[in-house]
């Protein structure tokens, strides 16, 4: 307010933002009222956000409800039985049709055929049992004519199945790309997908962008209102340069038509840290474009790499170990192709020395506080100073007594610390553990 005489609203919560938002029912997202937001990478990314919930086998019921999975789901499972469980079939020559007592007359065949394999017979043994749940009196069945026991048995392999996919995909992002025919509309020519209406389940396809979908399970801010910024300025940019880190992928989603990060440090460490600010900077788009010649992918992230580091490559290596490739190729913190590599980053990088800002930078003072030992660590710290740490051939492991020492400096009384095998040294690696009564008296 005082150096720009404007009110900026700050967004510190999902609710703050379903608060200052509307619903656009036309583009299916929420939209806020013209003016200026802050909120921090944290909030933004990963503050109220609800973890992924444990899968309970105690409660295939209540797991199917968290994860809207229905009867339907269980019989779509057991309808794929013969492609989930093939190598169970093959090994009994047994078909998805059988009867339970067909099932059981192929695995005493089996069983007659091997009888001196105790192997084989473990593996049929478990093939069976693996397949009868799948299996009742009527030939070809359907998931309706099991028995209540089996259905419930069919429910939580259904159950378990649909967890791991959704559990390993929660956070992954992909590309939206559909034909018109796949919209139901005519045509043969690829069309870009903006916009999705989860109430009538209709498509936009107005423009030309495509649309890229995240699976979440409970939305973090940046989920909410990655459509609802004309603009958007990121400071400390390098935040998110992490290829797959909740902070990075969070912020690259928010599709404000302007972007502008603002750092010191663009590259931190190596050139490739540079590749997802850019990338976002100049449109955040799936394919290459003139902008910025690189598509929205970690192999294209690796192209980019490859193509401006200089890489050394091991031929002695290569030479006794018979293989050529990357296995004795790395790439190096120098960078090649510079000329190209400054026309590229030209047009969109603006460097600014501190000279160009008309103000003094504030000083940095430096205020070391030094913190004796207490009497316990330091007990801690000179037992690992003394003890033996030996290496399996019986000499120092150097690297060992210093893992623990760092670990007593921060927390001597952390459960790593332990007696290397074989030392006989005075002393305990880590203090008791405090205990403290159950009722404490008034």
């Amino acid at each position: 307010m005082e150096k720009f005489h404007t009110r900026v609203i700050p967004l510190e919560s999902q609710e703050a933002f379903i608060q200052f938002s509307t619903f656009n029912p036309q583009r299916g997202t929420r939209g806020l009222a013209p003016g200026y937001y802050i909120t921090s990478y944290t909030q933004l990314t990963g503050n109220g956000v609800t973890p992924f919930p444990d899968f309970d086998r105690a409660n295939i019921i209540g797991m199917m409800q968290i994860l809207g999975l229905t009867d339907s789901d269980s019989s779509e499972f057991f309808d794929c039985r013969a492609e989930t469980y093939a190598r169970h079939y093959r090994r009994l020559d047994a078909l998805d049709s059988m009867t339970l007592p067909e099932l059981q007359s192929a695995w005493a065949a089996k069983k007659s055929q091997y009888a001196d394999n105790e192997a084989l017979l473990d593996e049929f043994s478990n093939s069976y049992h693996t397949l009868a749940v799948f299996h009742c009196d009527k030939p070809s069945p359907a998931f309706s004519d099991l028995p209540s026991e089996k259905k419930q048995i069919v429910r939580g392999l259904m159950t378990e199945n649909r967890y791991g996919d959704y559990a390993a995909s929660i956070g992954q992002s992909r590309w939206l790309k559909n034909s018109l025919s796949a919209l139901g509309g005519e045509g043969r020519g690829e069309v870009a997908v903006t916009s999705f209406d989860v109430q009538s389940s209709t498509f936009d396809v107005r423009c030309s962008q495509p649309l890229k979908i995240k699976c979440v399970y409970s939305p973090s801010l940046a989920d909410l209102c990655q459509d609802s910024f004309g603009a958007c300025t990121a400071d400390e940019g390098v935040k998110m340069k992490g290829e797959n880190t909740i902070i990075g992928t969070g912020v690259r989603q928010i599709n404000a038509r302007f972007k502008l990060v603002l750092t010191a440090t663009p590259i931190k460490n190596r050139l490739p840290d540079v590749f997802r600010l850019a990338w976002w900077s100049t449109g955040a788009r799936a394919e290459a474009h003139a902008r910025f010649p690189y598509p929205d992918s970690s192999a294209a992230r690796d192209e980019f790499a490859s193509e401006f580091l200089i890489s050394e490559r091991n031929l002695s290596k290569e030479k006794e170990g018979g293989k050529c490739g990357s296995r004795y190729k790395k790439l190096t913190p120098q960078v090649c192709n510079v000329h190209r590599l400054w026309k590229m980053f030209a047009p969109i990088i603006l460097r600014r020395r501190k000279a160009d800002f008309g103000e003094e930078i504030v000083p940095k003072l430096r205020q070391v506080v030094r913190v004796p030992m207490g009497a316990e660590q330091a007990a801690v710290y000179r037992y690992h100073l003394k003890a033996r740490y030996n290496d399996i051939n019986g000499k120092p492991a150097i690297g060992a007594q210093l893992q623990a020492l760092r670990i007593a400096a921060a927390n001597a009384a952390s459960e790593l610390l332990v007696r290397p095998y074989g030392d006989g040294t005075k002393g305990e690696p880590a203090p008791a553990p405090v205990t403290f009564p159950s009722s404490i008296p008034r």
